[in-house]
């Protein structure tokens, strides 16, 4: 069964987990094979850690991870991060809430599988809202620019504060897009960088999105709109109960569009 909607289908945002998890490997496997033979497309991932103390917020990797493999249980340690002095005696012990992981998309160069070449990001609403999430991902987007990296930015989530990191998108002016994609074009260009944006409204399908990479290469592109599909048949979205009210709630011309689509359902 296909999604009532033509492009993204909102009521999907209530699984945005699920959502951005099948997305971000449909993304990759996508583009590997636009890629040129000496790039390669993989995902990596930031992990988020909350302290439920409200005093202390931080986002962290942790220092040693645990994981069950076929031949039991694998730890890998990374370099450890101070939070805080240690004390003279005895020790403090702070309880986290359940570490968040947030998965992207690095194109980098294949023999080395580093030189980070372009970068895409899946936004979710944790990135537009205060606190750690916002904090970590304004940061790695500051280090991204910074380092002449491309980046592409996909919000398809409507919760959260947009413009907070993505503060071109006023500029957009109304009729606000529904969803909407950012490209920095970076590599290469150290005196004269280069910006689009894509704007991705609820009642039309998912414009393909052109992702750079070295000047010398072609741009892959990025065809979301079948991905959506895919991920919608796979996830068996079809099984959503499209009475549920959406949060944040839509426009008045969203919700009236909304419905149509909807009794054209039934």
């Amino acid at each position: 069964m296909k999604s009532p909607f033509p492009g993204m289908d909102p009521f999907m945002e209530l699984r945005w987990q699920d959502l951005h998890t099948g997305l971000m490997t449909y993304i990759c496997d996508q583009l590997q094979e636009q890629l040129p033979d000496d790039l390669l497309a993989k995902k990596n991932e930031r992990v988020l850690m909350e302290l439920k103390d409200e005093s202390v917020r931080a986002s962290i990797y942790p220092d040693v991870s645990i994981s069950e493999s076929a031949g039991g249980l694998a730890v890998a340690t990374r370099p450890a991060i101070d939070l805080e002095p240690a004390a003279p005696s005895g020790f403090m012990v702070r309880e986290f809430e359940y570490p968040q992981r947030e998965v992207f998309i690095e194109i980098v160069d294949a023999k080395t599988n580093s030189n980070i070449i372009t970068i895409i990001e899946l936004i979710s609403p944790t990135n537009k809202q205060s606190g750690v999430g916002r904090d970590s991902y304004l940061a790695k987007q500051r280090d991204t620019i910074a380092s002449k990296v491309n980046l592409v930015e996909i919000d398809l989530t409507r919760e959260g504060d947009r413009i907070a990191i993505m503060p071109w998108f006023q500029k957009l002016g109304p009729p606000w897009p529904t969803y909407v994609a950012g490209v920095h074009r970076l590599l290469g260009r150290p005196a004269n960088t280069k910006f689009e944006y894509h704007k991705l409204p609820l009642e039309a399908p998912l414009k393909p999105i052109a992702v750079p990479l070295r000047p010398k290469d072609q741009d892959v592109i990025l065809r979301l709109q079948p991905l959506i599909d895919q991920a919608y048949e796979r996830g068996r979205y079809f099984n959503t109960d499209y009475a549920t009210r959406l949060k944040p709630p839509l426009s008045y011309a969203e919700q009236a569009y909304l419905e149509q689509r909807l009794a054209m359902r039934s």
